[in-house]
C-alpha cells in the first residue's frame, strides 16, 4: 500500500476555480492562511491528477444557479471577521 501524504493547496481569488489532486484526494480542512485560502488535503501522489472544482461565496452574495451539486466544505473569516467566505467544491450531477 503506498504512503499517503498531507498536501496544502491555495486557492486564488476567483469565485471559481479548479484545482488538480490526486484522484480519490480527501479533504481535511479549509482555513485561512495569512491572507489565503488553502485546502488541506489527505492524498496519494501516486494516483491520477484529476481536476476539482471549488467555487467562493462571500456572505450576502446571490448563489447562481449550475448543473453542479455543492458540497459545502468550510467559512474562512479574514480581517477580523469582517471578510467572510464559504467554500464549496462543485460535484458534477
Amino acid at each position: 500500500m503506498d504512503a499517503l501524504i498531507i498536501f496544502k493547496y491555495q486557492l486564488d481569488s476567483r469565485r471559481v476555480q479548479p484545482i488538480e489532486m490526486p484522484s480519490h484526494s480527501q479533504i481535511l480542512s479549509i482555513q485561512g492562511q495569512r491572507d489565503d485560502i488553502c485546502i488541506w488535503a489527505l492524498v496519494n501522489p501516486k494516483l491520477p491528477v484529476v481536476a476539482r472544482t471549488f467555487e467562493i461565496v462571500l456572505t450576502g452574495m446571490p448563489i447562481l444557479p449550475n448543473s453542479s451539486y455543492r458540497k459545502y466544505l468550510g467559512t474562512v473569516l479574514f480581517d477580523e471577521g469582517s471578510y467572510v467566505t464559504h467554500i464549496f467544491e462543485r460535484i458534477p450531477c
